[in-house]
């Protein structure tokens, strides 16, 4: 009896499998930034590729806000099936340290797949500023106290944080 038993299940076990191949349905990318912005124009690049090799649409869904909060929000509490992904950006790694209670870990509730890129940082002045380096525009700064102003993305973003130390 026991033969069977094994070999029933040895015979069933590539139909099991092939019940269960992944992607079965449509692959939902949440980008947790407004359309238009580098995030989601990678995410758009890379979709139709995507789509082409797994065989199943990749449909990119903007849920902007918060400092990319809403949307990683809406994929934490998504069905861990594979299905429902999140493409952020560096905001990820410091939204516990600016809001006080998410309602998910940023660390726990999310396991990595792909690092898709990185980007670097540039500060430029204006040609009045005399400042030929960091340290020497961080001086003239510091002996102006609110006299220049920068720009940022947004409250929390990688670029306020850069600008604000």
């Amino acid at each position: 009896m026991h033969r069977r038993t094994l070999l029933l299940t040895a015979l069933a076990a590539p139909a099991l499998a092939r019940a269960q191949d992944y992607p079965a349905r449509p692959i939902r990318v949440v980008v947790p930034f407004a359309a238009g912005g580098i995030i989601d124009v990678v995410a758009r690049i890379l979709a139709e590729p995507l789509a082409r090799r797994l065989g199943q649409p990749v449909v990119i869904e903007n849920l902007p806000g918060a400092g990319a909060t809403i949307g990683a929000r809406a994929v934490a509490r998504a069905t861990p099936d594979g299905y429902t992904l999140l493409l952020s950006g560096a905001a990820h790694a410091v939204m516990a340290a600016l809001y006080a209670d998410l309602g998910f870990d940023p660390l726990t509730d999310f396991a990595p797949v792909a690092l898709l890129g990185d980007q670097p940082f540039v500060v430029a002045v204006h040609p009045g500023v005399p400042a030929e380096d960091v340290p020497q525009l961080l001086a003239w700064l510091r002996a102006r106290p609110g006299a220049a102003n920068f720009a940022t993305t947004g409250i929390g973003a990688a670029s306020h944080l850069a600008g604000s130390c």
